[in-house]
């Protein structure tokens, strides 16, 4: 009788991770120091007229958390209101800061404003801010900046390091870095198209970053748009041809788009740059075996695994590479060589799965298949190698139920439908057989197999002239 399939559900190869370019580092927490620097530089913008969104932009730009600065704001103003006769300067742009902003860096900036502008003099009287400046906020001689430079140099106390407020003298550098942040924070936020269009924008004003390069890249490559992000990766080359993680990328583009020669290179370039990147020799390994070359890709498994032996995925390669070339029992040593550093990755088992079942070590297969779905109970392939396993042990009750597994993950997989039909079959359920075959054929007409295991049970159903126009 015609068996319906090869009953051999093939793994794919590759084994990797992607590593798309790293988005800038997080800042670390700043000092009181760093928070007093910014303040006063805010400050300062702020006697510049600069908007709220400019503003904010300023803060994103050096990577300022508001509610956290509203905070620090908050606890260290208490020193200021130690000493209000000295700060009105420094009030009245706190307060035109609460005029901009919102939430509570507005709410903190006005209560200290309040508590500033108003100071009681000796004799009970009080002097209000139009006193104390005349009238006339612009009548002053010297420059807002300046003024105000001056005011915080002469603190007691205060820790502030009397260099001047800063003033960016590069607006196009700086729009381009907060279109560059707010792409950064998009994308991780998982809003891959808007970050695109963040990182165009910044690439407008600063074309030549190559980390934005790097970064639109990345987006593109997460937007499935492959070709695209190759461009930008040679862009990021041709602005920094040292950057071997560019190279890299490129080079897992390139496997992708099945340009295999091409990812070689990429790999090549980047180990000349790094020679002792153990991932790039991995992908190295991985490109060799899709051409075919598993004996070279060994030696580029074996190099990994010399620079980083507790890399689990070199030996799980490795253990891919050795089955390719027949060599199944090293390659089982290596799949429980990458199970005892990674025991929780449920590919691993059902790869060694695999291997038992070439060895015919069917029980132990079967084992290894049961831990995979314990640890992922989801993946149709895992279950369709288990069902099949069942088969080769005369198992057939339970064979029928991975299949029927099979077919509630993935519905139309036409192999699992026939190969329900041959267990039927076996177990003389021939209207069942014939109703799973009709499925199966459904789906995949053209298979002449499915056809044969049909027209055989219409044959022990004694429908012998529709089983022979099934074989026509």
């Amino acid at each position: 009788m015609f068996k319906l399939l090869a009953k051999v559900w093939r793994w794919m190869k590759r084994w990797f991770v992607r590593q798309p370019p790293p988005p800038p580092p997080p800042p670390t927490q700043p000092s009181d120091l760093d928070y007093e620097n910014v303040v006063f530089a805010l400050l300062a913008e702020v006697a510049q007229g600069k908007t709220w969104g400019q503003l904010q932009a300023f803060l994103i730009n050096r990577n300022v958390n508001q509610q956290r600065l509203a905070a620090w704001l908050e606890e260290f103003g208490q020193r200021w209101l130690a000493q209000p006769e000295v700060h009105q300067e420094l009030a009245r742009r706190l307060r035109r800061l609460a005029e901009g902003a919102t939430g509570e860096l507005a709410r903190v900036a006005r209560e200290l404003a309040e508590g500033l502008l108003v100071v009681p003099e000796p004799d009970g009287s009080v002097i209000t801010e139009s006193a104390i400046s005349g009238g006339n906020e612009q009548g002053a001689s010297l420059s807002e900046v300046e003024k105000l430079n001056q005011l915080l140099a002469g603190l007691n106390g205060s820790g502030y390091n009397q260099t001047s407020v800063p003033v960016s003298n590069s607006s196009t550098v700086s729009d381009a870095e907060f279109w560059f942040n707010q792409g950064v924070t998009l994308y991780e936020l998982g809003r891959y198209e808007e970050a695109l269009a963040k990182f165009d924008q910044a690439i407008s004003l600063q074309p030549d970053d190559s980390q934005t390069w790097n970064n639109r890249a990345a987006m593109l490559s997460e937007l499935g748009r492959n070709e695209e992000a190759l461009t930008s990766y040679d862009q990021v080359i041709s602005l920094q041809p040292d950057d071997y993680q560019a190279w890299g990328n490129r080079g897992l583009l390139l496997d992708e788009l099945g340009r295999y020669e091409e990812a070689l290179a990429s790999y090549d370039q980047v180990i000349s740059l790094q020679p002792d990147d153990y991932i790039a020799w991995n992908h190295r390994g991985i490109v060799l075996s899709e051409l075919g070359r598993n004996e070279e890709a060994l030696e580029n498994y074996d190099q990994a695994i010399s620079l980083q032996p507790d890399y689990y995925k070199a030996w799980v390669n490795r253990g891919v590479a050795l089955g390719e070339l027949g060599r199944n029992e090293e390659a089982l040593a290596n799949y429980d060589q990458a199970i005892s550093l990674q025991p929780d990755d449920y590919q691993v088992w059902a790869k060694r799965g695999g291997v038992l079942s070439k060895l015919g070590q069917n029980e132990e297969a079967l084992a290894s298949y049961d831990q995979a779905i314990s640890l992922q109970p989801d993946d149709y392939q895992v279950w369709g190698n288990r069902g099949h396993v069942l088969e080769k042990l005369g198992r057939h009750e339970e064979a029928l139920a991975s299949y029927d597994q099979v077919i509630s993950l993935q519905p139309d997989n036409y192999q699992a439908w026939g190969e329900r039909g041959n267990i039927l079959d076996e177990l003389g359920r021939y209207e069942e057989a014939l109703a799973s075959y009709d499925q199966a054929i459904s789906l995949q007409s053209d298979n002449y197999q499915v056809w044969v295991s049909w027209g055989v049970v219409l044959e022990k159903l004694r429908q012998h002239e529709e089983a022979l126009a099934s074989y026509d």
